[in-house]
């Protein structure tokens, strides 16, 4: 019910070695000040995710949706176009990074982020993680979705300098 995650830009230089993951689709069906109802596709299965709050915990709550609800929702309700992205699992130390590389109109976005169980948590910071997004608004996949990377690219390019 309770997220703490933090995220973390990978520069390109310091890409981890990536298995083969996931392959997400996600679009967002309402999104407001700090609150976003998405639905996300993993192969055939479908979950709805309502998040608020904003920093670095957050309430999330998850549902499963069957195929036809999931389908349903995805042609008729999505706001923007969603957002596609394949995640990698990757353990260091006691924690499991989640390092998601965006395709599409976010191409070049590489994020790893890592939950925790107390804001204040210790762990292993791997020597890809290149830089602290959590608090840029920017980087929330919500906003992704209406304000991809292809729209700041320079920005973007900034802050990977």
């Amino acid at each position: 019910m309770i997220e703490i995650e933090r995220k973390f830009l990978i520069h390109p230089d310091t890409m981890p070695n990536l298995d083969s993951g996931i392959s997400i689709s996600q679009g967002y069906l309402m999104r407001g000040e700090d609150r976003s109802l998405r639905i996300r596709q993993y192969g055939d299965k479908y979950i709805l995710t309502f998040k608020a709050g904003k920093g670095l915990t957050r309430t999330e709550i998850e549902r499963p949706l069957t195929s036809a609800e999931g389908e349903h929702l995805f042609k008729t309700s999505v706001l923007d176009a969603p957002i596609i992205k394949t995640r990698h699992m990757i353990a260091v130390d006691s924690h499991t990074w989640e390092v998601d590389v965006f395709a599409g109109e976010n191409a070049g976005l590489v994020i790893a982020e890592i939950e925790l169980s107390s804001e204040n948590e210790a762990f292993q910071f791997p020597d890809w993680v290149y830089r602290e997004v959590s608090d840029d608004p920017r980087f929330l996949n919500s906003n992704l979705a209406c304000q991809p990377i292809n729209a700041w690219r320079n920005e973007f390019q900034a802050l990977l300098a």
